[in-house]
């Protein structure tokens, strides 16, 4: 058998060396340079696979060597954003803990700032920006020329590392990344839980409100030139989801309807939202036009009444003309609201005001606008101390970004229950 392995080889060999002539041109002396121009071909064929196969080899292993640092630094920045997280839940929950033992007006006192809160004396943290303060001493100068080159080097990085040293077992700040984080009061916006009509057919309270935040001429304008003429429209359409039937209160006619006809229909919940993202889903809601201007300032969370201490100017205005007892034209209640955030941004040794009860904004407009709004409305709308907190932190490590959003309530868990909790 092997002899005829080495016969068929041999014969093989010779085939595939011997020298053949096309047509009538000229005889070649057959001998060992055909031979090596065929072992030639096959070496430099195989040399060529080889190159292929080991550039491939190389290639797949630097892919995956990118891959498995991209998830490590990928796990790195979700670990810094839930520290950041776990960090001002800490610090809500010792700032609850002040609010009950009525340290807040003690600590405003104290500081000069109108603040009831202690999250308010610290309402977003980046630990970048510390690390700046610690190599530059908190020189400006040095600040803006450090972040025009794009942040720290990484000899700064561990010169602030090296100054920040503590008692602790490890450094302060020695870590790579950095994560930022900010808190802000969920219960500052206009709640969406209970939009509906009253027996006789009249937006409730809170339905007022939303039709206030729209009634602006500038808003008027801006809804006319995308269709709608009335915002009860968006307003109701947020009723008509929540509700349990299928009456549309708008206009009449059923409140599917304005579903089934989308390219992708679905149903109405007729429930209560299980979330702000949510709110996208009803018809008018969706429009990123709409969601922009308004939707921020929306929420299903909390009770329905409004920290006015930290609402936005927005805010404000909707709760002054739902309450207005006057003609409440733009620029009255632009007023109002000038010298309300005025009063509420100078220090208190100034003549700076601080809300330090519910009945806080009722009682300075009967001050400065006796007669023209509603205070027990506003009473019922107001409050100072929030219970409801929106966190939002960020972790980043090389290329790799994680932010995480949560809801946090303090109302249900003196240690805050966290009601949503989103990665992204």
């Amino acid at each position: 058998m092997r002899a005829a392995l080495r016969r068929g080889g041999s014969w093989l060999w010779t085939e595939l060396t011997r020298e053949r002539r096309w047509g009538r041109g000229p005889r070649r002396r057959a001998g060992r340079s055909s031979r090596a121009g065929i072992a030639l071909l096959l070496t430099v064929s195989i040399v060529a696979l080889l190159t292929v196969v080991v550039t491939e080899v190389v290639y797949t292993a630097s892919v995956r060597i990118k891959m498995a640092a991209n998830a490590r630094d990928e796990a790195a920045a979700e670990a810094l954003a839930q520290g950041a997280l776990g960090f001002y839940q800490l610090f809500l929950k010792l700032s609850e803990s002040m609010e009950q033992n009525a340290f807040g007006p003690q600590i405003a006192a104290m500081t000069g700032m109108n603040a009831l809160d202690l999250w308010q004396f610290l309402p977003s943290l980046s630990t970048s920006l510390l690390r700046l303060f610690v190599v530059t001493d908190g020189d400006a100068d040095e600040i803006e020329a450090i972040a025009a080159q794009g942040g720290l080097s990484a000899d700064q990085r561990a010169e602030s590392q090296e100054r920040a040293k503590t008692t602790l077992r490890r450094p302060f700040l020695a870590f790579e990344g950095d994560f930022t984080a900010s808190v802000t009061a969920e219960d500052s916006r206009l709640w969406v839980g209970d939009i509906s009509l009253d027996a006789e057919g009249r937006p409730n309270l809170y339905s007022e409100l939303l039709i206030a935040l729209m009634a602006r001429d500038d808003d008027q304008t801006f809804l006319r030139s995308i269709g709608i003429d009335d915002p009860r429209e968006l307003v109701y359409n947020l009723s008509d989801w929540t509700d349990a039937d299928d009456n549309r209160l708008f206009s009449g006619g059923r409140e599917s309807a304005l579903y089934d006809r989308l390219d992708d229909p679905y149903k109405v919940k007729n429930a209560p939202f299980d979330s702000v993202e949510e709110i996208r889903l009803v018809d008018g809601w969706h429009r990123d036009a709409i969601w922009n201007r308004y939707g921020t300032q929306l929420t299903i969370y909390g009770d329905g009444k409004v920290n006015v201490s930290t609402a936005s100017d927005q805010v404000l205005r909707a709760m002054l003309r739902s309450a207005a007892k006057v003609s409440a034209t733009d620029s009255y209640l632009d007023d109002v609201v000038r010298l309300l955030r005025t009063r509420l941004n100078t220090p208190l040794a100034e003549g700076g005001v601080l809300f330090t009860h519910d009945g806080g904004l009722a009682n300075w407009l009967e001050e400065w606008y006796a007669g023209a709004f509603d205070t027990d409305k506003i009473k019922r709308l107001s409050m100072v101390h929030s219970s409801v907190y929106r966190v939002t932190a960020r972790g980043e490590v090389g290329e790799a970004t994680v932010e995480i959003e949560a809801i946090i309530d303090f109302s249900r868990s003196k240690n805050g229950k966290i009601l949503s909790y989103r990665i992204r």
